[in-house]
């Protein structure tokens, strides 16, 4: 690729590699793998409900998903702590259905979103801070005008 800032160095932070820019990773992007990286976690409260401080996030999230021209986009919760595996897969299969539901409020076709609940499968790098029970990962499979589908397994990355 050519560098499009050939007087500046490339700040490397899997937010546009590759172009020669120095830059500054937004509050939500879609990373080259298709990983939806956010600075803010989305959050769930009492009963798995989506913490209201997770409505900004949820707003960036769904114009990522648009800005990368998403066809088909993995929803992807883990649960852990205390609680069985079939709890933890009963609790994330409810959670991912909940955020697939958010991301259509905010204009994403839920034919294009695919819930999916890991339970305590594929656990996450860092499984939270301690208070945190649940992950969600976003990941872009399908862009449009792409041939190419990324993995479908486990979205940690």
């Amino acid at each position: 690729a050519a560098d499009k800032c050939p007087d500046v160095a490339e700040t490397v932070n899997q937010y546009q590699d590759g172009d020669g820019c120095a830059d500054t990773v937004p509050e939500v992007f879609v990373r080259d793998d298709g990983m939806v990286v956010v600075k803010e976690p989305i959050t769930f409260g009492f009963g798995g409900v989506i913490d209201k401080s997770a409505e900004t996030t949820l707003d960036a999230i769904a114009a990522a998903l648009k800005t990368a021209k998403a066809e088909e986009t993995i929803v992807a919760v883990h649960v852990y702590g205390s609680g069985s595996s079939s709890e933890h897969q009963s609790e994330s299969n409810k959670r991912a259905d909940r955020v697939v539901k958010a991301l259509g409020e905010r204009g994403i076709d839920e034919a294009q979103l695919v819930a999916v609940g890991l339970g305590s499968q594929c656990p996450p790098a860092a499984p939270g801070d301690g208070r945190q029970h649940a992950t969600v990962e976003v990941r872009v499979v399908k862009k449009a005008g792409s041939t190419t589908k990324m993995s479908r397994g486990c979205p940690s990355g």
